[in-house]
């Protein structure tokens, strides 16, 4: 019943201005999660777009703390305030879209784009990543790595640690 309720909702969602203050037109991370949302992998979803926006906004007014599965239920998926994460689990199931879509919409359309945003595995809150010039948005997190192989036993518990220079 629960998900039947949010495919209903998902129609009808508008995304009001109103709500949001005024001076969030000035911080240019309310202003590329606007142009993210606008975006054709988030057109297609109100929803996503008002998880998007919502989780932005509470960061933008310094309620990170605030930003729960729990509360990101009632305030965007209009879950009852005394509704069970563990029984609905819708807020995973569309934060894992989210993800998803953010990295498309950075893959391709927003590739140009200087700032990023992503939503960390396991948390809700919106982190927003700077983009080497010169680095397409999927590079942002790639480091060059280098693994050296050793075939030397672990020491013993207790045994003084033995250092290898190479």
């Amino acid at each position: 019943m629960e998900r039947s309720n949010a495919i209903r909702h998902e129609q009808k969602v508008p995304l009001s201005q109103e709500t949001w203050p005024p001076w969030f037109e000035r911080d240019p991370r309310w202003t590329l999660a606007q142009r993210v949302v606008a975006s054709p992998p988030f057109v297609r979803s109100l929803l996503l777009s008002k998880f998007l926006l919502y989780v932005v906004a509470e960061t933008l007014e310094g309620r990170e703390t605030e930003i729960t599965e729990h509360q990101i239920g009632v305030h965007v998926f209009d879950r009852r305030p005394g509704y069970s994460t563990v029984e609905d689990n819708i807020v995973r199931n569309y934060a894992r879209q989210l993800r998803r879509r953010l990295a498309e919409h950075f893959a391709d359309e927003g590739s140009s784009e200087s700032v990023r945003i992503d939503i960390p595995l396991g948390a809700y809150v919106p982190v927003f990543v700077g983009v080497s010039e010169g680095h397409h948005s999927t590079d942002v997190h790639s480091f060059p790595v280098s693994v050296n192989i050793y075939a030397h036993p672990a020491a013993p518990p207790g045994a003084a640690p033995s250092i290898c220079l190479i």
